[in-house]
């Protein structure tokens, strides 16, 4: 049986958006997201709001998307991430923040709060968030560098020497949480990926440099990483669903490989089993 045909119904989206996304005339509510990803045949999304990328307040980003859920009855799980900026919240905050909220993962995002991923501040809330418990994500770029607004200047943009640095760190404090870097542009993935394979970092292969036009890099990331290691975000309402997928179907990796990338991995990261 195809892959395609085993996971009608069992998709899992690691990553989608809720909110407006302020450079682009995207965004929108999550009931439309949740409505199109379960055309798709998507079981659950876990989605973080624009508002904790682009607020001074983070918290209120998070608490917006914590109400949209409560509200939107739609036939899939909808699960809330939050953004956490080491600059803005101090320990005692984000520990308040973040137990028994609810959300399932927290998201760092350097490029978005001003930070670099290796710098002691993030560092040390990165040990916080791996103490309580919570899976980490590390968000790179929501679009491709070469579409980024002019008016906005992404000084701390994450370079590969940031994440090798940031990833060097991981392995000296013997990190033992799980990480998974989101978006993240196909050089920071070739360049990195001995340190990424060591750590049994997640991989999400949704970039538009890894498999939007003209290229396919999927396959080169699933057999330098491992299948364990790779999953697909959705990036909803970012970019179109199918496209993504269909990237992935035929993409020449095996069956079972795609039913890891499209489902199982994503799983395995939030904490549900294989």
């Amino acid at each position: 049986m195809s892959a395609g045909r085993q996971l009608q119904g069992r998709l899992r989206d690691p990553l989608s958006f809720s909110g407006v996304y302020p450079f682009r005339r995207l965004g929108g509510q999550l009931r439309e997201t949740c409505r199109k990803l379960r055309e798709f045949g998507f079981q659950e999304t876990h989605a973080l709001g624009f508002g904790s990328l682009f607020y001074r307040d983070v918290w209120e980003g998070n608490r917006e998307v914590l109400r949209e859920i409560e509200g939107v009855r739609c036939g899939i799980g909808l699960n809330p991430l939050a953004g956490v900026n080491p600059l803005y919240s101090g320990d005692r905050v984000i520990r308040a923040e973040l137990q028994d909220s609810g959300f399932r993962a927290a998201v760092l995002a350097p490029q978005y709060h001003g930070f670099r991923p290796q710098s002691p501040r993030s560092l040390r809330v990165l040990a916080l968030l791996e103490e309580l418990g919570f899976p980490i994500v590390l968000l790179d770029s929501l679009e491709d560098p070469r579409e980024w607004h002019r008016a906005y200047l992404f000084k701390y943009s994450v370079r590969v020497e940031d994440l090798r640095d940031f990833l060097r760190q991981l392995r000296l404090r013997d990190f033992k949480g799980k990480l998974l870097l989101a978006l993240p542009r196909f050089q920071l993935i070739k360049d990195n990926a001995d340190l990424l394979r060591a750590l049994e970092v997640y991989v999400d292969v949704s970039h538009d440099s890894v498999l939007g036009p003209p290229y396919d890099q999927v396959k080169w990331v699933v057999e330098n990483l491992g299948e364990e290691a790779v999953v697909l975000s959705s990036r909803s309402p970012m970019a179109y669903i199918s496209a993504l997928m269909a990237k992935v179907l035929h993409s020449g990796i095996g069956e079972e490989a795609k039913l890891k990338v499209l489902s199982r991995n994503v799983r395995k990261f939030y904490g549900g089993g294989s």
